[in-house]
């Protein structure tokens, strides 16, 4: 993915030893989505709500699991930025958003008007906008958990 960026030349076998360690990594975080699911059941702190949506949001093949849970923290309301953050969560997961609403929203310390245009882009150009929304969701998150 990031050759590019090396000099050297890069040994094959260390490339797919990292890519193990990388798939590894994610199926056992994967393997733990119910128990991340029951903290967003149980816990009530807004800044652990907005980790855990974040977090769940990354696991796009989950998608029937975990996005009612994510929708109901929507649903039980909030302000910004811990609803731009849930409502972020699901675009990442695939539900049918607005994508110059969520833009507008998000905030300034983060993106100014020319990093806006850029997103604008490349939502364009995407085939998968939940990639992008991810993306956007990982720049954000200390907004709503700093935001407390």
């Amino acid at each position: 993915m990031h050759r590019h960026l090396l000099e050297e030349t890069v040994n094959e076998g260390d490339v797919e030893q990292e890519l193990r360690w990388v798939r590894e990594a994610h199926e056992a975080v994967r393997r733990r989505i119910p128990d991340f699911l029951a903290t967003l059941a149980l816990n009530r702190d807004p800044s652990t709500q907005v980790a855990v949506a974040e977090l769940v949001a990354q696991f796009p093949e989950d998608v029937q699991e975990v996005r009612p849970h994510v929708l109901r923290l929507v649903e039980a309301g909030g302000e910004d930025p811990r609803r731009l953050i849930l409502e972020l969560a699901l675009a990442a997961l695939g539900s049918d958003v607005e994508p110059e609403e969520l833009l507008q929203r998000l905030p300034n310390e983060y993106y100014e008007a020319e990093g806006i245009e850029e997103l604008r882009a490349e939502f364009a150009e995407s085939e998968d906008e939940r990639v992008q929304y991810r993306e956007i969701l990982r720049s954000v998150l200390g907004a709503a958990i700093a935001d407390r």
